[in-house]
């Protein structure tokens, strides 16, 4: 009875998120239809689909997210095209572009911790410690490098800025990548050595807990090889 009040306290909150985060985009976009400002209202289309993609795809593949990991990728949608982009941030504010790349490899970084510690089902022994980690850490960092080809191939085809100031922005992107997915990469590690303290270790506790049928092989005792 207990776990189904839980589940239900669950579908309840994610619902909440969603709603607000649906409000807050859907009246914008609205906003920006009565203007008439439809390159606007484009980027806040875009920025909609991108908040809700990552529940969307989760609930087709059977995956439940954790509220805060949905709320943390609606931020960042938000965050990146609409304040980014609509709000001309990466222009007034010199540290956004850099500061959304660290936030940006970070969760990568976790992600990609979280798919090799799948592949293992859950089974920390499998492996050691740091093969685990420094899996995430290429994962990230692949996706980082691919990230960046894709604005130089989009500026050179189609005339777009998304380098903004070209080889320099390329490279300072590619540094915060990195140092996002090493801080992704290091988090998983604390967690495979039974820290559960730190808020990115509790994120990865409550995706293990609502996943369990993901990780059959996953044991409540800290790692003993590292």
């Amino acid at each position: 009875m207990k776990s189904e009040m839980s589940g239900k306290n669950e579908r309840n909150g994610e619902r909440r998120v969603t709603r607000v985060v649906g409000l807050l985009l859907g009246g914008g976009l609205v906003a920006f239809f009565v203007l008439n400002d439809w390159s606007v209202a484009l980027i806040a289309v875009a920025t909609l689909a991108l908040a809700f993609s990552p529940y969307l795809f989760a609930k087709r593949l059977g995956v439940q997210l954790p509220i805060p990991f949905l709320m943390l990728t609606s931020l960042f949608a938000f965050a990146s095209i609409f304040l980014g982009e609509v709000l001309n941030f990466y222009e007034r504010v010199w540290w956004w572009d850099l500061f959304l790349h660290l936030i940006s490899g970070t969760g990568v970084g976790l992600i990609g911790f979280l798919l090799v510690f799948i592949l293992f089902a859950g089974d920390r022994y499998a492996a050691p410690s740091y093969a685990i980690c420094g899996m995430a850490f290429v994962f990230a960092v692949a996706i980082g490098t691919f990230w960046e080809l894709l604005e130089y191939g989009m500026d050179q085809i189609f005339g777009t800025t998304m380098q903004k100031t070209g080889q320099d922005d390329t490279m300072s992107d590619l540094l915060m990548n990195t140092l996002g997915a090493s801080l992704g990469a290091l988090f998983g590690y604390f967690y495979l050595l039974g820290d559960r303290f730190g808020p990115p270790s509790r994120l990865i506790q409550e995706f293990v807990r609502k996943n369990g049928h993901l990780f059959s092989r996953s044991r409540n005792r800290p790692d003993r090889e590292t």
